[in-house]
This record gives C-alpha cells, sequence and structure tokens, in this order.
C-alpha cells in the first residue's frame, strides 16, 4: 500500500472488494459488478483503488497481454474512474501514475488505452499524461 495526493493510498484490489467496486463504477455509470468479477478473477489483471480514510474514491484496471505489433508485454487500460467529488484534486492522476509504476514492475513496456473520440475528460487527462495517437487504428463488429 503506498500513499500520496492528500492522504490517499492506493493498493491492489481483490474479489472481497467487490461490492465497493461495483457501487463507485455504478455511480460513475461505468463496468457491472459482473465485469468487475471478471478482471478481478483474470491472472494477467491489475486492479487498483485509491481510497481516503477507508472510502473507495477510485479505481483503475488494466491487463498485461500481447498485442499486434508491440513487444511481447504490453498494458491495456481499460477500466478508470474517480468518484465526482474527489476530481480536481489531483486523485485521478496519482492514481494513473500508481497504475503505471506498477505495470511497469510487472515487465509492461507499452501501455494503450481507448477513449471516445469526443470525450472532453479522459482523452485529455491521459494525454496529460503522455498518451499520444499511434498508428493503429480502431475496427470492430458486432457478432
Amino acid at each position: 500500500m503506498r500513499t500520496g495526493v492528500q492522504r490517499t493510498t492506493f493498493r491492489l484490489l481483490g474479489r472481497s472488494d467487490l461490492p465497493r467496486l461495483a457501487e463507485l463504477s455504478s455511480r460513475l455509470g461505468a463496468e457491472t459488478s459482473a465485469d468487475w468479477a471478471e478482471r478481478l478473477g483474470h491472472h494477467d489483471a491489475v486492479v487498483l483503488g485509491a481510497e481516503i480514510e477507508g472510502t473507495l474514491v477510485g479505481y483503475a484496471a488494466a491487463e498485461i497481454r500481447r498485442a499486434f505489433g508491440r513487444s511481447p508485454r504490453a498494458a491495456w487500460v481499460d477500466a478508470f474512474g474517480v468518484d465526482l467529488a474527489q476530481r480536481g484534486h489531483g486523485v485521478g492522476r496519482a492514481l494513473a501514475t500508481e497504475l503505471l509504476a506498477r505495470l511497469r514492475e510487472r515487465g509492461a513496456e507499452h501501455v494503450s488505452t481507448l477513449v471516445p473520440v469526443h470525450d472532453r475528460e479522459l482523452g485529455p487527462f491521459f494525454r496529460e499524461l503522455g498518451f499520444r495517437g499511434e498508428a493503429l487504428q480502431c475496427i470492430g463488429r458486432a457478432l
């Protein structure tokens, strides 16, 4: 457990944290309890929580895996959220910095994420952390 911004502590989260994760992400209109249960059960996942005085105020989740055109150990950030009341106080930046350090410690050499094109919060946030557009194209289809 590490400490940082305004008495915030960071720690890896486990299955016992599922109710708190689901509650916070539900308030943020994001991941479901089933999403978190799947992530927490994956051996290559890093699920990190930010707490202030024992209250979960943020989460970040990433997975380390192989990726097209990348080094064998790349990370993919696929969930990130901070309680609305804690935004603007440095919690998100400190949480992201901690996540990146943990991914590096686990051998990841590169990290990617997706943000909606017109997102006015996440896009600028990740760009401030050094994320840049890459020579990859996101393509997909319904199954």
